[in-house]
């Protein structure tokens, strides 16, 4: 019998004698062992990859919270409400939990210059190498975004008309001051973005149903004379009868007073109702009451004095109209009683002789040569004050505008129309400028129905029968805006200045603020020697932004930039038919796509602003591509101007 200790050396060098000579499973245990630094290679290889593209994800996150967050700020102001736009770039670009990130965060720098950096950071938890020990992985990206802008001018063709006095959307400001304050925001952000060696320039073009540009012009761009549909005297007459007795009655009330009106406010464009007078009156005279005294004329009867209850009818209504105000006064009369104290006095009339002062009104030319080649105010002197005295005819720098064509088709630019011609450069009566008058313009009949007038001279009328274009309503069927304003650098405190100078007043017709935009914007017309090249002799990126608040509107009655349209007739094609209100708009709409297509084709940026309004086919096909905005209340009319200002600045990363 074998020990214990050689049967376990004999089992045990059996074992291993057997091992040594039987191979079979072998494979299976170096595959198991050379699994584990197979795994940890694939795992370097998954995590290395997701911890790529998680930190380009977060790189490009960074990048658009940041070039969001500059481009709402406005005059570099970095606020609450522009960090939450960066805030919302970042969260839709790096959300929460990409690729099983956490501790995403983004803080943020803003420079005074207007430069926005930013950190973003984030944590990347290791999917397979975690099991190998590897610790979370933390991740960041910085980030710089800044304008950059070359030599700029910028025209600003901005509506001025009535209109603006209304508030906006929101109520909280008049469309005018909305205006202001964003044109001074665009300001301050082009100003900030440009290098010291760049030059900025700024233009206005305050419009209504005229333009302020006649102090701009050359001397040898106004005409000497020009003929305006007026008047001249045309002698004297005798007027007066034979004495005779009337009686003349006087009425002073007793009680009753008169009714309280109300009032509603209408929109200031347009504003030409006229009032109405629809009410009754029937009187009783009390018997009782009735007195006689001695006429101060002891040949004549005596005065006869008695009481009247006057029961009225039915209403009435009224107009207050003026360039800032458009309001309708009711009286509603039904029922309303007053007492009257009732005197009636026989009393001799006639019995003398006036003098009549005639006119004849016609087209008149006149020497308007003293108002060329001023840069403020002037007058002229003519004969045509009441009474055949002299009158001082005062300008405001308004024009009329140079000759035309009739057409009813814009879609090309018409042969001869100088008037739409951006750049040609006066050379005769019919390529130059003439001074708007509206005080020598006369009506040849009732204001109220212009469609029953003829162009036919209308002679020996008495006094002063017909009204004067320029006096009527206070003016405001001849308004002139502002004065509009050539490219110059202008600082903080010249655009305040400037913008402070505007007031809210006349209609709305588009194309002549958009034909003096482009011809003060042009680098190749009548300003050329200025606008060619900056004076650092670079390139110009040029810029017109056009911001209106209403749709075309206009009226055969109001004195515009082509005369009095009710008797001058230039631009309709059928002279010998009153125009309408409808064939004007029109005209307006199709020679304003006609000005923007050419303003375009000679390099022009055209930007245009809806303010208050629904932008219109053509105000969107006007802009250059890209470039149309339509805006309700003053905070969107500001972030329209802010979003131009970014576009023009080039805004841009800088890492």
């Amino acid at each position: 019998m074998q020990s214990f200790d050689s049967k376990r050396k004999t089992g045990l060098g059996g074992f291993l004698s057997r091992l040594r000579h039987d191979v079979a499973g072998n494979a299976m245990m170096m595959v198991a062992g050379a699994a584990v630094p197979l795994l940890a290679g694939v795992g370097v290889a998954v995590d290395m990859g997701r911890l790529y593209a998680t930190n380009a994800k977060l790189q490009s996150a960074c990048d658009a919270a940041v070039l969001g967050g500059r481009k709402a700020m406005t005059a570099n102001s970095w606020t609450a409400q522009t960090k939450n736009v960066a805030d919302n770039f970042f969260a839709n670009n790096f959300p929460t939990g990409k690729y099983g990130s956490t501790n995403e965060s983004i803080t943020y720098t803003a420079a005074a210059s207007g430069e926005v950096s930013a950190v973003a950071k984030a944590k990347l938890p290791m999917m397979i190498m975690q099991m190998f020990g590897a610790a979370n992985k933390d991740l960041q990206a910085t980030c710089k975004a800044q304008l950059n802008m070359g030599n700029t001018d910028v025209m600003f063709v901005l509506d001025t008309t009535g209109s603006m006095m209304e508030n906006d959307s929101s109520g909280s400001m008049t469309r005018m001051d909305a205006m202001k304050a964003a044109v001074t925001n665009f300001h301050t952000t082009l100003e900030n973005a440009k290098a010291a060696s760049v030059v900025s320039r700024y233009g206005f073009v305050p419009y209504a149903n005229n333009v302020s540009v006649g102090y701009l012009l050359d001397e040898d761009w106004m005409v000497d004379s020009w003929t305006y549909q007026s008047r001249v005297a045309a002698g004297t007459g005798t007027s007066g009868s034979a004495a005779s007795t009337q009686d003349v009655w006087s009425e002073t009330e007793v009680s009753g007073g008169w009714p309280t009106p109300t009032y509603t406010d209408f929109p200031l464009e347009p504003c030409d109702q006229n009032d109405s007078y629809s009410h009754t009156s029937s009187d009783v005279e009390d018997p009782s009451s009735v007195t006689f005294t001695p006429n101060p004329d002891p040949s004549l009867a005596d005065v006869r004095t008695s009481t009247i209850t006057r029961t009225w009818g039915g209403s009435y209504f009224q107009w207050d109209k003026s360039p800032t105000q458009c309001r309708k006064r009711t009286f509603d009369l039904d029922g309303h009683v007053q007492i009257l104290q009732r005197k009636i006095t026989p009393t001799k009339v006639g019995g003398s002789s006036t003098t009549t002062y005639n006119w004849d009104y016609r087209p008149v030319t006149f020497n308007v040569s003293a108002l060329k080649g001023l840069t403020s105010g002037g007058s002229i002197t003519t004969a045509t004050g009441s009474n055949h005295t002299n009158r001082t005819i005062n300008w405001e720098g308004c024009i009329e505008e140079r000759a035309t064509v009739r057409e009813d088709d814009y879609s090309t630019m018409p042969v001869g129309a100088y008037d739409m011609d951006i750049d040609r450069v006066p050379d005769s009566d019919e390529t130059r400028w003439k001074p708007a008058l509206p005080q020598l313009v006369y009506s040849r009949g009732s204001f109220d129905t212009p469609s029953q007038w003829s162009v036919a001279p209308k002679n020996g009328i008495a006094g002063d029968a017909y009204w004067n274009v320029g006096d009527k309503d206070g003016g405001k069927w001849a308004t002139c805006p502002s004065q509009a304003k050539k490219l110059t650098p202008m600082t903080a405190t010249d655009i305040t200045n400037y913008l402070g100078t505007l007031v809210a007043k006349g209609s709305t017709y588009h194309d002549i603020g958009m034909v003096w935009g482009a011809r003060l914007l042009s680098p190749t017309g009548l300003f050329a020697s200025e606008n060619a090249t900056a004076t650092n002799g670079g390139t110009i990126s040029r810029n017109l932004i056009f911001m209106t608040d209403g749709l075309t509107d206009t009226s055969p009655m109001v004195y515009d930039a082509y005369g009095w349209p009710a008797l001058d007739r230039r631009r309709q094609m059928d002279v010998n038919t009153p125009p309408t209100k409808a064939d004007q708009d029109g005209l307006v709409e199709e020679r304003l796509a006609a000005l923007c297509a050419a303003a375009k084709a000679k390099g022009m940026t055209v930007w245009v602003v809806a303010f208050g309004v629904t932008a219109t086919t053509t105000m969107n096909n006007c802009a250059s591509n890209g470039a149309a905005y339509s805006t309700a209340s003053a905070a969107q009319l500001n972030d329209a101007f802010a979003s131009i200002a970014n576009n023009i600045a080039g805004l841009r990363l800088t890492r």
